[in-house]
């Protein structure tokens, strides 16, 4: 097993664990079928609203008190924080061009979820005379709690660019 892979394993392990704690014994609880395919659902629209360039659609999938820990920076907490670090209004302009995510696991407990993910990602950013296209690839943990009203939302999302 490579160093990253142990790595990314260990990342899974500690932020399921940390997310989880109250299912240690197993088939106590269990997410239905209905709840898995929400949660696959909801990684496609997070993919499809960054295609779309859909800012109102890409934060509607986060709780108010979302966390995300982008690869390599400080976690950000708040729906607000999400979107002055994805659209920080400096002038800058990203364009998603492809995303794609596909969810390699979804498990959790009545209203705790979380997903395993791998994505390939293909955008633009120009800022100034900066002018870059790339394609990166990455693995991310997601977890989600269902709400008061019932539907689910993006609570904590972890991701780390695979080389």
């Amino acid at each position: 097993m490579t160093n990253h892979i142990r790595a990314s394993c260990m990342l899974v392990t500690c932020a399921v664990s940390l997310t989880f704690p109250f299912c240690t014994t197993p088939n106590t609880c269990a997410l239905s079928a209905e709840d898995q395919a929400t949660i696959r659902s909801i990684a496609s629209q997070y993919a499809a609203s960054w295609e779309q360039d859909d800012t109102t659609g890409v934060l509607a999938l986060f709780a108010e008190d979302a966390m995300i820990f982008p690869s390599g920076l400080e976690p950000l907490h708040g729906k607000e924080a999400l979107a002055a670090f994805w659209w920080p209004g400096d002038g800058s302009v990203t364009v998603v061009h492809a995303y794609h995510i596909e969810v390699e696991e979804v498990d959790g407990c009545v209203d705790h979820a979380y997903s395993l993910e791998r994505g390939v990602l293909d955008f633009s950013y120009t800022h100034g005379e900066l002018d870059m296209r790339k394609t990166s690839r990455s693995q991310a943990v997601t977890t989600y709690h269902r709400q008061e009203d019932g539907q689910w939302k993006i609570t904590r999302r972890i991701w780390t660019d695979l080389r």
